[in-house]
């Protein structure tokens, strides 16, 4: 029968052994990644995410900071919240979980190839074949980038549920068990909602169906298919509330504006379909040849048609093959379905404005072409003599070597984010995103240089782009060239109205005590850009300066709203209600800003004074309010007489009599110094609290 099984003569323990062989080589090959740093797209969606910091209920679509890579992608995201659980914030903590996962897809890959194998007769070869045909796909350095870029785990993962999908889906039709059918369905589900590139998963499961089991397969697994299809609906429920296409690449929300990852919102279909005429054989290219490899490959440009003529026309020739010999029930045309199908959600007319190209795109893509590789040696060449299958054999290999050593070295570039992007500008010297980027990362390495010669390249290659204006005057600002950074910043103030040129010029205003000035450049970046943190935290500490403590605490609490990990914020916020005697709020501010910057002596002090002071007494903790008081004295070599008084207050609450008198008199003497007479008063008050007879 056509849904059988033809049997492989081969044992269980050899297919376990080469399948543990793979995962070991998928491993392996994805070690030399372990090290790096958090780069482009980690920064907005990981590092600076508060939301990865903790759990939520499986049912519970984890917020995220908006066209980021975690946004809308909920299993993704869970999976962040678990992995900072189990490390914390430990890069290699996140590239360990990547590797596992890299590694598990591996071995579904060689799973299905396997038993797609048997389907078409390889009989003894069969898993031979699949094995070398999976260390390949895993030792590929066009994979290194669903490890060493953490955040495209969204990748990898929505790859383990795909292929654990039609994997699944083969057991289901070769043994005709509801558990099996039960398992393709799930996994097809938790794939809807870690990526939208999951959507071709069931048409994928049909046509393998249909190639290696003809029309009956289908219908035999047709409730198996409309449980499948069904899954969609998971996808439209996660893609509903969301705005933007496809892969999600942040835009900058920081004034600081290190990383510049924006796209074009205005790329229509044709224009994105002329570019993916010249990207999908590029892809073909670095399958067969991966190198340069570039982290990242620019926005959608204008490709005139006939540009994309020629390479449409090998793209469109190589869609008519493969339909052709779908149709014929060709094993051909399942690999070439597979690799257009697995590539057809990012690489067709449906536009994704922030990235022309990405290679983690390819991650599944690419056992297509593998499959044809291998599959036109074997059975054109390989198996006609036993010294013929010895010699595809070594070179299998030796390929799987020189990948693998190939891959160790693309992590290398990973090791700091001037390599990565200074490999991404080699690979795509027109990409003035990459060049923005590379001028960021040389800043950040203390290279005002080099950081200020590829802020200018960019700006070459795009007059007016205005991260790259807005990172050149920062750098200008940095050597000295002051008046040459005002010239920008005022350019862009007038130009493009993001409120980061004027939170800059008000800062240039307060350095010449022009407040005024200071504070219409603030206002005005804060109606323009309502999110701008550092806008609203130089606007409060403008009004604090004048008196307007009101005025201060409002645009706190509007900068904690953005960004709730702001110390700053949360600790003046902290202050107010500690003031006011709002313990309960007080405490919350105070740990929050604690979380962020655990030395922060403000905090450690509020906090204290909160523990002991609060008007529930089940909620006083003298003991800790004493470690935290111990804690910001230390900070401070004991010589702030604040500080001093909540340590003495903290040491009397513990019954420390002598410790609180040492800390009273240290303070006492710190206050008169400093003409503190309202202190001095309260250190008085607290003496007279020391049991008498001392």
């Amino acid at each position: 029968m056509a849904g059988e099984d033809r049997s492989e003569p081969t044992t269980r323990g050899r297919i376990h052994a080469l399948g543990a062989l793979v995962f070991a080589i998928a491993v392996g090959a994805s070690l030399p990644g372990l090290d790096g740093v958090f780069v482009f797209d980690d920064w907005p969606g990981l590092v600076e995410n508060p939301h990865v910091r903790r759990v939520w209920a499986p049912w519970v679509m984890p917020p995220a900071p908006p066209f980021t890579p975690l946004d809308g992608r909920p299993v993704a995201a869970h999976s962040f919240s678990w992995n900072h659980v189990l490390t914390g914030d430990d890069g290699r903590g996140y590239r360990a979980v990547n590797i596992a996962i890299h590694a598990l897809v591996a071995l579904l890959v060689f799973g299905i190839a396997r038993r797609t194998l048997v389907r078409v007769g390889a009989g003894r070869a069969a898993a031979g074949l699949a094995c070398v045909g999976a260390a390949i796909w895993a030792a590929h350095p066009i994979q290194t980038e669903c490890v060493g870029y953490v955040t495209q785990r969204t990748t990898s993962l929505m790859a383990l549920f795909f292929a654990g999908t039609l994997y699944a889906t083969i057991r289901a039709d070769a043994e005709r068990r509801r558990a099996w059918a039960a398992v393709a369905i799930a996994a097809c589900a938790l794939g809807m909602g870690t990526k939208e590139s999951m959507v071709t998963a069931p048409i994928v499961a049909a046509a393998w169906l249909f190639c290696f089991g003809g029309v009956g397969a289908i219908r035999r697994n047709r409730a198996l298919l409309v449980g499948l299809a069904a899954t969609w609906l998971v996808l439209a429920g996660v893609l509903w509330p969301r705005d933007g296409h496809g892969d999600r690449i942040a835009s900058v929300t920081a004034p600081r504006a290190v990383d510049a990852n924006d796209g074009d919102a205005t790329a229509p279909a044709l224009r994105y379909l002329r570019n993916q005429a010249q990207v999908v054989p590029h892809y073909l290219r670095l399958i067969a040849w991966p190198t340069p490899l570039s982290i990242d490959y620019g926005r959608p440009r204008d490709v005139p048609w006939r540009d994309a003529a020629l390479p449409g026309a090998l793209v469109l020739a190589l869609l008519a093959a493969t339909g052709w010999s779908l149709l014929r029930r060709s094993p051909w045309g399942f690999v070439g379905a597979w690799f257009f199908l697995t590539l057809a959600p990012t690489s067709s007319w449906i536009p994704i404005h922030t990235e022309v190209a990405a290679e983690r795109r390819v991650y599944l893509a690419l056992a297509g072409p593998i499959a044809i590789a291998l599959g036109g040696a074997w059975f054109g060449w390989a198996r006609r003599s036993v010294t013929a299958g010895r010699l595809a054999c070594a070179v299998g290999v030796a390929v799987v070597v020189a990948l693998a050593l190939a891959s160790a070295a693309r992590y290398r570039d990973y090791d700091s984010r001037v390599a990565i992007w200074r490999s991404a500008v080699a690979a795509v010297p027109d990409n003035v995103r990459g060049h923005t980027n590379l001028g960021a990362a040389l800043a950040i390495a203390g290279d005002t240089t080099g950081a200020i010669a590829a802020l200018e390249t960019a700006l070459r290659l795009e007059p007016g782009y205005w991260k790259a204006e807005y990172n050149l005057a920062r750098q200008l600002e940095r050597s000295g060239a002051s008046a040459e950074a005002l010239r920008h910043y005022r350019a862009l103030a007038a130009r493009d109205g993001l409120g980061l040129a004027e939170t800059r010029l008000a800062a240039h205003a307060m350095s010449e005590g022009r407040k005024a000035d200071a504070q219409r450049w603030l206002e005005r970046a804060v109606h323009e850009r309502p999110s701008l943190t550092d806008a609203h935290v130089a606007l409060a500490r403008l009004h604090a300066l004048d008196g307007r403590p009101d005025d201060a605490l409002r645009h706190y609490r509007l900068a904690a709203a953005q960004r709730p990990d702001l110390a700053e914020a949360r600790e003046a916020l902290g202050n107010d209600c500690l003031l006011r005697g709002a313990f309960d709020e007080a405490i919350e501010h105070f740990e929050a800003a604690l979380d962020a910057a655990p030395a922060l002596v403000g905090s450690l002090n509020g906090l204290a004074s909160a523990l002991l002071n609060h008007d529930d007494p089940g909620k006083r903790d003298a003991s800790r309010a004493l470690d935290l008081a111990t804690r910001a004295n230390a900070r401070t070599d004991g010589a702030s007489p604040p500080l001093l008084y909540t340590l003495a207050a903290a040491r009397l609450a513990t019954g420390d009599a002598d410790g609180a008198h040492d800390a009273i008199r240290r303070g006492r003497d710190a206050a008169r110094r400093t003409g503190a007479a309202g202190l001095v008063e309260r250190f008085d008050a607290l003496a007279g609290m020391i049991p008498t007879g001392r």
